[in-house]
């Protein structure tokens, strides 16, 4: 499970990184350019620009925890013996996972009723439903990361939530 969970997070990281990021950087670079030079901005894309900016940072979040570019107290922890630190990492597992949950229970519970209405984006007509989804979606490959370096930090194999090596995403 380790290896898929890490080939998944390499994979969504570089579609963010070399797709959706690029892609996002045009299309404001595209509508800047279109508002303050001839007058005429995109009418969708203030909209569409803030999708992708949500779809590149989910894209990007469960890879964040794997190589362990999160926030955290390194600083404070660095004092701290083996032991105490796989008490922190399973403490903060704890904590992730019941955070991702919540996310999860409030995404899943709103979907039934975004699809019956049907909510849609303003300018592009997009449903929200599917965003909803997406977050749910990674949010759980978030908890399944998390929940499987809790158990590895609990045998021992490792000390922390993040893997030990950082590999690119094509590797």
């Amino acid at each position: 499970m380790s290896r898929w969970l890490s080939i998944v997070s390499r994979l969504m990281n570089g579609f963010g990184s070399y797709v959706v990021l690029p892609l996002l950087t045009l299309l404001i670079t595209v509508d800047v350019v279109l508002r303050y030079v001839f007058n005429a901005p995109l009418s969708w894309g203030l909209e569409a620009s803030r999708h992708l900016l949500l779809v590149f940072f989910l894209f990007g979040l469960v890879e964040s925890f794997r190589v362990g570019e999160h926030v955290s107290m390194e600083l404070l922890t660095a004092k701290f013996s083996p032991l105490v630190n796989r008490i922190i990492s399973l403490l903060q597992a704890a904590m992730l996972v019941f955070v991702f949950v919540l996310i999860i229970a409030k995404v899943w519970g709103e979907i039934p009723f975004l699809y019956s209405l049907p909510e849609v984006t303003p300018e592009l007509q997009m449903r929200i439903w599917l965003f909803y989804a997406f977050i749910g979606i990674v949010s759980a490959l978030v908890i399944a990361y998390v929940a499987n370096a809790a158990v590895q930090v609990a045998l021992g194999r490792r000390n922390k939530i993040e893997e030990v090596e950082q590999v690119s995403w094509t590797e």
